[in-house]
């Protein structure tokens, strides 16, 4: 009986030893596989970090640049003012600034290109200056000029040439106007070529000396008509008169048309 006891400790302590071996062999065979994908999980983390990092600086560059080219168009655009251009410069370099950050904040490079898109779309909305003041200043021209050509052709004491010659004058002014509007580089500039341009569009207006004169060439006509009848003798009081009176009215219907003549070729005297 003993025997067999003896014999069964033995057995027993034999599958132990058996069993702790096989379960050390296979606890450093398991941790072997571990190892190894953490080593490969750093590497990839590592190679998106470089990834990243490089994304970054290229897209910081390519943004500067556009940036910049930016900035260039913009002072060298002659449709704005040095106000005008500060103001925009400005606005610029603040955008470039935050759109650098924006690039700075990002973690992985899969989002760089989407980031630089959309930050290229802020500077060039940064770059759009609105309500130009020489844009305004040449439409407050162009709607002078319309008022002032109204005028000029409302004015019944001047015949269509001579309106037309007070036109032609107020559109030269109103070019003339726009061109130092043009070539104005500050605002104060440009407000003074748009206030010496309207001034210089009001002085337009038409001359009324045709038909002035073709009144005293009229007054003149009677006046000698009434003086001969005077100095005739062979004629009565009363035929004189009747004379006189057939003058003033010939001279009253002759300035009625002369009133409403509207060109030089109607007014016939």
């Amino acid at each position: 009986m003993k025997k067999k006891r003896i014999v069964s400790a033995v057995c027993l302590a034999t599958m132990i030893s058996t069993t702790s071996v096989y379960s050390t062999t296979a606890a450093e065979k398991s941790t072997v596989p571990t190892d190894s994908r953490t080593t490969n999980v750093s590497k990839a983390s590592d190679n998106d970090d470089q990834k990243a990092l490089k994304a970054k600086e290229e897209a910081k560059k390519e943004l500067t640049v556009y940036a910049n080219s930016i900035i260039d168009k913009v002072n060298s655009d002659s449709s704005l003012t040095t106000e005008e251009k500060k103001v925009a410069v400005d606005k610029l370099k603040k955008a470039l600034e935050r759109a650098i950050n924006q690039v700075n904040i990002l973690h992985t490079h899969k989002y760089v290109d989407l980031i630089k898109r959309e930050m290229k779309q802020k500077i060039d909305e940064a770059s759009i200056v609105k309500n130009k003041i020489k844009d305004e200043s040449k439409k407050t021209i162009d709607e002078e000029l319309k008022k002032r050509i109204k005028i000029i052709n409302e004015v019944d004491e001047s015949t269509n040439e001579e309106k037309g010659i007070a036109i032609e004058k107020a559109k030269k002014e109103a070019e003339k106007a726009k061109i130092n509007i043009d070539n104005a580089k500050t605002n104060a500039e440009v407000q003074k070529a748009k206030n010496d341009g309207v001034a210089e569009i009001h002085h337009s207006n038409p001359e009324s000396k045709i038909k002035e004169n073709a009144r005293k060439a009229i007054d003149a006509v009677a006046k000698s008509k009434i003086e001969n009848f005077t100095a005739d003798t062979n004629a009565t009081e009363d035929e004189r008169q009747k004379a006189i009176r057939n003058v003033d009215e010939e001279v009253r219907m002759a300035k009625v048309a002369i009133e409403n003549a509207r060109t030089k070729k109607k007014l016939k005297i």
